[in-house]
């Protein structure tokens, strides 16, 4: 993993998918903050496939057992930019809690406050 920095104010899941495939956050489309129609799922994961690779979505009462080992992974958190938004952030599941890795929004503490989703 290659800690990568979110370029626009809306592209963290982007920065994070730059992170765990090592290459630049201009390189990877940024399926969430174009999204208008609750297609970018959809779209990401066609992106991937085109790289041989897959978008699988866990729910966090699964974490512990699905994430066993230093598998590190995208989180959905809290944002701490504002109440009812999401934020995306690297990390890893160990000893049954979440642990970040790297935040692409670099003004902010990397203390995860809840874990609802993960993207592996």
């Amino acid at each position: 993993m290659k800690p990568v920095i979110q370029t626009l104010k809306n592209n963290c899941f982007a920065a994070c998918l730059a992170s765990l495939l090592e290459i630049g956050c201009d390189d990877v489309p940024n399926f969430v903050g174009e999204d208008t129609e609750s297609k970018w799922l959809d779209k990401c994961s066609v992106w991937l496939k085109e790289k041989g690779l897959a978008l699988i979505m866990i729910d966090e009462t699964l974490n512990s057992y699905w994430l066993r080992g230093d598998v590190p992974c995208i989180f959905s958190v809290d944002s701490p930019r504002g109440e009812g938004k999401r934020h995306a952030i690297v990390g890893m599941w160990r000893e049954d809690k979440g642990v970040c890795l790297h935040d692409p929004w670099p003004d902010v503490s990397q203390h995860i406050e809840r874990i609802d989703i993960v993207y592996y």
